[in-house]
């Protein structure tokens, strides 16, 4: 019994244990993985014709960050839907649907501050830390599980289903 309850103490003791914060080299390492896979799948758009238009738009977004923590970029996305999205490192992708609907570059800049907040506010770093709390409870949630299907199976495997789905 005290075996199960120091186990079951160790697992919630890890889910609650602060996480270290992704790190901007950690930032730079997966933003980096990810483009690759876009350049490997055709997808970046070298058309340096719109893209330095774009990028002197957010050039000026930029000037006006107090403290900004990238050198922002933009790249075009062969893409004809309208999105947008930010990498970690303050890369901002735009896909070519956004550039066909904007009726002017006000409502591009508009999508470019958006996504510059995303990269400046590091949403994309927060997200990475909250699944790996979720992993961390799942793994604590798992381990609850296999202790209490001992006593209970019904219990037990109930617990560890739930977890795993989580």
């Amino acid at each position: 019994m005290l075996k199960k309850t120091c186990l079951l103490s160790l697992g919630l003791l890890f889910c609650c244990l602060p996480l270290e914060a992704l790190s901007f080299e950690k930032e730079r390492e997966l933003s980096n993985d990810y483009i690759a896979g876009l350049e490997a799948a055709g997808l970046v758009a070298h058309e340096a014709e719109i893209t330095w238009r774009l990028q002197a738009l957010m050039d000026r977004l930029a000037a006006k960050i107090e403290n900004p923590l990238y050198d922002f970029r933009v790249d075009l996305i062969r893409d004809s839907s309208v999105n947008a999205f930010a990498l970690p490192n303050g890369r901002i992708f735009i896909n070519y649907g956004t550039i066909l609907m904007a009726e002017d570059s006000d409502e591009i800049s508009a999508v470019l501050g958006h996504e510059m907040g995303h990269c400046q506010l590091r949403h994309v770093a927060q997200r990475y830390e909250d699944g790996k709390r979720v992993t961390a409870a799942s793994l604590a949630g798992i381990l609850a599980g296999g202790l209490v299907s001992v006593a209970n199976p019904e219990v037990g495997l109930a617990l560890l289903l739930s977890s795993m789905g989580g």
